[in-house]
């Protein structure tokens, strides 16, 4: 897998990008020029002969041509009323013009009139020549082009070695023939056509100078066809006359267009750096498709292969400033006669790690539950419980999230002493959720700390926006109020409090509320969570669920109670605040007991 998307990387650039579109050469569009001549002899039915200057108009044209191919003549045109065939309009007719026989406006201009309306029945007196033998007709055609930034040269076509110059003297017949599709002379005699002539120019000059276009004829009037109209005055007997003519014939555009090429060092780079960044893509995708879309033992046995697991010392660094605070510190406090110098153990310093901002820890020594603990307080936040086998005069000083533990005596060998801390959980769950012991700057190994419960989603919303006007919880004039969040981890209780303002009654039934949980792996179903006691204390509704299952990790709830909602709305419904206990942990209470203990000892 990964070794084929490379594979198709380096294809695509060699062969698409470097080999067909060529993005590793400079390009420039030309500017191309063209000159066309036209040699021809035709003769009419009867007999009249017509020349280059009688079948070209105009006479020079430099990107084209036109070569007559029938002519029709209105001569003797003078001004009357008639019908204009040009526009003809049918009665009623307005103030310039009265209705005739035929339904038709009659008004002043050249009569009798031939126009659009009228040339395929024209009136008596037109004269129709058609002109034959314009197949031997000669076309001189020079076509050429210029890249200014690539060298000062102008390229003709036909100037290459080996290449062919039909086009310098090319047939009437023959350039028809090479129309696409083909084209015949009498099919188009009559009508006329527009006919376009392109030279396309795609020249690489990495290694030669020389290049040669590429001819392209096609009729591009959509069977239309051409004509020119042509009118010569003069007066006769002092009466203004006109000559009306009608040329159809062969409309010819001749263009000359193109791209330059030569290969340079820049956009070889370009396209080589971009090479580069799609060999990335490629690794990213073949190893998104290998986790992602194969078997799950197909997918394991991958990501052993691709990734090699390690510990995270990312944030050892940060760390190395604490233990110098802290030497620091049991340093001062034995000057200042705080404590009195010993051997080893004489300060101990008690951190919970980086990302363990007072998270609380679950390790437990050996014969926990017959230790009896003495208290030392380090700050407002935090004590520490000393098992009564280390009764020693100890200080304590609590830094944030690193405790600090003195004691004056060394601590005797190879005995067990048990800590149990009493810490304030942080709001969220931390990333790097451990605890260490560090005596004498000699750090344990990390012990992971209890999940922190922490919600997810969480949306509060009111089924009223109005205030109370009075009453009881659940009587009409109480509010409603819905509460989604998805928890962290399975819990056995939960608290909503709620702003002082609010009130939630006082019960201890469960009856009006309403708990449905929807499970992550199955979106579309819904269930019922068990409930086990509910009490609600004013501002505060106490949730416990019926165990071993409790509430699920992951999974997203939905809770509505009965409320008061007081007199004015301070705040928004976001103010409420939700904690919970992990199973086994009981109902939420007032206060929380520490539960917490950390051993250390001859195990290490």
């Amino acid at each position: 897998m990964y070794f084929g998307r490379m594979r198709q990387v380096v294809l695509y650039i060699q062969i698409v990008v470097f080999h067909i579109e060529g993005r590793h050469t400079f390009q420039e569009p030309g500017f191309g020029a063209v000159i066309t001549k036209f040699e021809a002899k035709s003769f009419s039915k009867d007999g009249k002969a017509f020349d280059a200057i009688d079948l070209r108009h105009p006479v020079i044209e430099p990107s084209g041509a036109f070569v007559m191919t029938r002519k029709i003549t209105m001569k003797g045109q003078t001004l009357g009323t008639c019908v204009d065939w040009d526009t003809p309009q049918q009665c009623p007719c307005g103030d310039h013009g009265t209705c005739g026989s035929d339904n038709h406006c009659q008004v002043k201009t050249w009569c009798p009139s031939l126009g659009d309306h009228n040339i395929a029945n024209p009136p008596a007196g037109v004269v129709v020549e058609d002109m034959l033998g314009l197949e031997e007709a000669v076309l001189m055609i020079v076509a050429g082009i210029g890249f200014p930034s690539i060298g000062a040269k102008f390229h003709v076509a036909g100037s290459s070695p080996d290449s062919s110059d039909l086009h310098k003297h090319i047939t009437l017949l023959q350039l028809l023939e090479l129309a696409d599709p083909p084209l015949k002379l009498e099919d188009v005699a009559n009508t006329g056509c527009v006919i376009a002539v392109n030279f396309f120019w795609s020249c690489d000059f990495s290694w030669s100078n020389s290049c040669e276009p590429k001819m392209s004829v096609k009729r591009v009037d959509d069977g239309t066809g051409f004509v020119q109209k042509r009118s010569k005055k003069r007066t006769v007997g002092g009466v203004e006359t006109r000559d009306a003519v009608y040329m159809y014939g062969l409309r010819l555009i001749v263009d000359s267009s193109g791209i330059g090429r030569q290969i340079s060092l820049v956009p070889i780079v370009i396209q080589l750096g971009s090479c580069l960044a799609l060999v990335q893509i490629a690794s990213m995708a073949a190893d998104f498709l290998m986790v992602r879309m194969y078997d799950k033992d197909r997918c394991e046995a991958y990501y052993r292969c691709k990734v090699v697991e390690t510990k995270d010392y990312s944030e050892m660094q940060e760390r190395l400033h604490l233990v110098g605070d802290q030497r620091s510190r049991a340093r001062q406090m034995v000057s200042e006669g705080i404590i009195r110098s010993g051997g080893t153990g004489a300060g101990v310093s008690l951190g919970l790690g980086a990302g363990g901002r007072g998270s609380m820890s679950t390790v437990r020594g050996r014969n926990v539950a017959r230790v009896k603990f003495h208290r030392v307080e380090c700050n407002l936040r935090t004590s520490i419980y000393v098992s009564a086998a280390a009764a020693l005069r100890l200080s304590c000083e609590g830094r944030d999230h690193v405790a600090v533990l003195a004691w004056e005596a060394a601590l005797p060998r190879n005995n067990t002493y048990v800590l149990r801390v009493e810490a304030l959980n942080p709001l969220i769950n931390p990333e790097f959720n451990v605890w260490t012991l560090e005596v004498d700057g000699v750090s344990s190994a990390q012990v992971a700390a209890s999940p922190v419960q922490t919600f997810a989603d969480v949306q509060i919303m009111l089924a009223s926006p109005s205030t109370r006007l009075g009453g009881a919880v659940g009587s009409s004039l109480s509010n409603a109020i819905r509460i989604i969040f998805r928890p962290s981890v399975d819990a056995e209780a939960i608290r909503i409090s709620a702003p002082m303002a609010y009130n939630f009654g006082f019960s201890t039934q469960c009856g009006g509320i309403r708990f449905v949980g929807q499970d992550s792996a199955q979106p579309d179903a819904t269930f019922t969570q068990a409930l086990s006691r509910c009490t609600a204390s004013s501002d505060t509704l106490d949730i416990t669920f019926k165990v071993p299952k409790g509430m699920l990790a992951g999974a997203l709830y939905t809770l509505e109670a009965d409320v008061l909602t007081p007199q004015e709305l301070p705040s928004t419904p976001t103010q409420f605040q939700l904690s919970s206990t992990l199973i086994g942990g009981g109902p939420l209470r007032q206060k929380r007991q520490p539960k917490t203990i950390f051993a250390f000892g001859e195990a290490w």
